[in-house]
């Protein structure tokens, strides 16, 4: 059983992606997909349920929190060089943002000039969170904690009723060329688990979509070279653990993942809009 390699060292993590910190955003076209599906999957369920609860005339709505595409109190995990928080200034404002991840590169992100920027660094498990939050967002960040269910309690805990937890992260089969090969790897959930650990943790489901993505590449040591420019060689794939042979032999065995268009690399992302309910829930689904 492999284990998530931020449960087993987090310092390692934060090393490689401080060491991708500038080359990620050239490079993490996925990931840049990926942050702004879920700001926009936010808005348009938002506009869904505000017109739900018009039609039922009920004061009770959740996303009541989002006002003229204004949030007032939001937290984002896993910033990394600041992909979704681009995509979020570019639909909404935000009066006071904290902002977490476990290098303090991310403080050089640009951000507007009227922002309240409050940074979190460190274990987002085991660091004091501020309390009645609106939202929670993150973007390809969650796949680093597993299992990710005390963090999904604590996520649930600091929201205010109503308030939201939109994130995008990567399921059963991602990077499946690379587990393959070298038996490395982080554990990742089927749809089916996380969608279960969302609703024991006390979350509503609103918007729920996995998907697959696969990049072309003219070599399989471009593939290395891709994985290292956007930090995931923390799963063990970095070239200097790896003898002349082995390297040779990893690019042989890659041959089996050509095709016409390139050697493949298989992402597996899903995205997930989720809300605190009003009133408790009477049982998880």
């Amino acid at each position: 059983m492999t284990k998530s390699a931020l449960s087993s060292n987090p310092n390692k993590i934060a090393q490689r992606f401080c060491r991708a910190h500038q080359s990620y955003r050239a490079h993490a076209t996925v990931q840049a997909k990926m942050a702004r599906r879920l700001i926009i999957s936010l808005k348009m369920v938002k506009a869904k349920m505000v017109k739900a609860c018009n039609t039922k005339n009920t004061g009770m709505q959740p996303y009541r929190v989002i006002q003229d595409e204004h949030i007032s109190r939001l937290l984002e995990i896993g910033v990394g060089s600041g992909l979704l928080t681009d995509a979020l200034f570019e639909n909404f404002s935000v009066d006071t943002l904290y902002l977490n991840d476990l290098y303090d590169n991310i403080q050089t992100n640009a951000l507007p000039k009227d922002i309240d920027a409050n940074y979190l660094i460190g274990d987002i498990r085991m660091i004091d969170l501020p309390k009645t939050l609106d939202g929670v967002i993150s973007s390809s960040a969650l796949q680093w904690i597993y299992p990710p269910d005390v963090l999904f309690k604590r996520v649930f805990q600091t929201l205010t009723a109503g308030g939201f937890f939109a994130a995008s992260t990567f399921v059963e089969g991602n990077l499946s060329e690379i587990q393959a090969l070298t038996g490395r790897g982080l554990r990742y959930d089927t749809p089916k688990q996380l969608m279960v650990r969302l609703n024991q943790a006390g979350f509503m489901i609103d918007e729920f979509k996995a998907d697959e993505q696969v990049l072309y590449f003219d070599s399989p040591m471009a593939v290395l070279r891709h994985l290292k420019a956007t930090g995931v060689t923390a799963v063990g794939t970095e070239q200097a653990c790896w003898s002349k042979q082995s390297l040779a032999k990893f690019c042989q065995n890659y041959q089996q993942f050509h095709t016409d268009a390139g050697y493949t690399l298989t992402y597996r992302p899903l995205l997930f809009v989720a809300h605190k309910p009003m009133k408790p829930m009477s049982s998880p689904l």
